[in-house]
């Protein structure tokens, strides 16, 4: 029976065609709402303390060189240097600034940074440190290095150094993936020159980690899914570094459903094969899972405790605007004492959803403010750097001149979501590779996570490695195209000429 004639329904195509819509559903949502999310943050972050004070000369003074320097990020992003000696040029503006700040600004661990130091010293000399299994990836992580290096502070700031640079290779390597060789390019070199990471580094914090695996994980998965076999190993792979990311930040576990909803919109066939992938994701990120819990239990790690009811009792008091409280901490740990970690969850969970039921319309404006707190602001690097250092070359002009670098620092944030929104716009515009949607579905994702989870500023550190990818897009697409024949690839001449992508999903 011919089915493609008249008066026969071809049932297969039209399923095909409704999935198809589906899928392009999906990904046209994750790019507008990265758009608005990206241009709320800009209102606030044009906003922010840090540059209400300077005068209006200083405004114009500053965004001209952070224009020259954005622009010169394009140029060099598009001159005819071949990829290893380009690569090695971007590991070296990496690791240059960074390990300069590090040695000219000996900063002292404060606060969670200090107790996760105490921990992994505690854990080295097989003392009881009481620290909650969610810590346990960067507790072990910097006890295996005093092992190897000695209780020193300089081994943890050098092996930031190191991840940076694991960390731009991946930036670069995504860039190239998804939108051609210019534009991993210009995202390198963006992330190379990002002030708020070069002051970060001196501090060992808990998103290093969790970028890394998220990104490693999601070059994986794109791969896996390209392929037409099952590739069940490549999506273990990939669960398993997502689970890596979230043992050194728990609300990296939100990656794994956005990465199955990616899945299901990306993944062509038969259902079974949707459903083969998306438990081989899953198997893989439960087993690091389960292994952290196990290993936890064995170290000395507390596995009953929970830091999400004190961060959703954070995160839902108006007072502070959703970020850290003493009274807050005090009231969750006194109800941990009281009732033990279970019952102290399940009461704060009440206590946070009736906030916001009983007064929805405050809790809105809440929300916002919030975003606000969590987007506005880029200075968290240069903040926690300088919060507490000791004697050193640059010590006393950092701490000097900390508000011309929260500028500096600034300016260069709105940089990069200036050209985020200019690349945003320009997916949005034009036809979308499904393959986008990865990255582009963390972002609204983790937003409505932290509506009733506790914000700071430096939470928004991860999510910012899209702006970079983002913003080099929009470099390229802006101005004058390249010629050919200048060593770029021919994948890279196409998206930055034409502002596509070159992966099409």
């Amino acid at each position: 029976m011919n089915r493609s004639r008249p008066g026969f329904v071809n049932f297969a195509d039209g399923g095909r065609q409704f999935s198809l819509r589906v899928r392009n559903t999906v990904v046209r949502c994750a790019g507008l709402s990265v758009l608005a999310m990206l241009l709320l943050a800009a209102g606030f972050a044009f906003s922010d303390w840090t540059l209400a004070g300077l005068p209006w000369t200083a405004w114009l003074v500053c965004a001209g060189v952070a224009f020259a320097v954005f622009w010169g990020v394009r140029v060099s992003a598009l001159a005819p240097l071949q990829s290893a000696p380009f690569t090695a040029l971007v590991i070296a503006l990496v690791i240059l600034p960074r390990l300069a700040w590090v040695v000219a600004v000996p900063t002292l661990p404060v606060y969670d940074y200090e107790r996760y130091h105490t921990a992994a010293l505690a854990l080295l000399h097989g003392a009881p440190h009481g620290a909650p299994v969610q810590d346990f990836g960067v507790v072990t992580f910097l006890a295996v290095l005093a092992s190897v290096f000695g209780p020193g502070l300089m081994a943890s700031k050098l092996t930031n150094v190191l991840l940076a640079v694991m960390t731009v290779l991946l930036v670069l390597a995504l860039g190239r993936r998804l939108f051609g060789e210019p534009a991993g390019r210009a995202a390198a070199l963006l992330f190379a020159l990002w002030p708020a990471d070069i002051s970060f580094r001196s501090v060992f914090a808990t998103e290093f980690g969790f970028v890394l695996g998220w990104l490693a994980g999601s070059l994986v998965l794109l791969r896996a899914a390209g392929k037409h076999g099952s590739a069940s190993l490549e999506f273990v792979l990939a669960g398993a570094l997502f689970g890596l990311g979230s043992v050194f930040r728990p609300v990296g576990a939100l990656l794994v459903p956005v990465a199955l909803v990616w899945v299901a919109a990306r993944t062509q066939g038969q259902r079974s094969r949707v459903l083969a992938r998306s438990m081989a994701l899953t198997a893989g990120f439960m087993l690091v899972l389960a292994v952290q819990f196990a290993v936890g239990r064995v170290l000395g790690f507390d596995v009953r405790a929970s830091t999400l009811g004190l961060n959703i009792m954070n995160g839902t008091d108006a007072a502070a605007e959703g970020q850290s409280s003493d009274e807050t901490a005090e009231l969750f740990h006194h109800w941990v004492e009281r009732e033990g970690p279970g019952r102290a969850l399940a009461t704060a969970v009440r206590t946070g959803w009736r906030r916001i039921t009983s007064q929805p319309a405050a809790f809105v404006a809440l929300a916002f403010a919030k975003y606000g707190v969590m987007w506005g602001n880029d200075s968290y690097g240069i903040f926690w750097s300088t919060k507490d250092v000791r004697d050193g070359p640059a010590s006393a002009w950092t701490s000097a001149h900390q508000e011309d670098l929260f500028a500096v620092s600034q300016f260069y944030y709105l940089g990069l979501l200036v050209f985020g929104i200019l690349g945003s716009w320009r997916l949005v515009r034009r036809r979308f590779a499904r393959s986008v949607a990865l990255l582009l579905l963390a972002l609204p994702a983790f937003a409505l996570m932290h509506v009733v989870l506790e914000v700071q500023s430096r939470y928004h550190y991860p999510l910012a490695y899209v702006v970079l990818i983002l913003a080099g897009v929009g470099l390229i697409s802006a101005g004058p195209r390249p010629r050919h024949g200048k060593g770029l690839s021919a994948p890279g001449i196409a998206a930055a000429s034409c502002g596509r992508a070159v992966e099409r999903g």
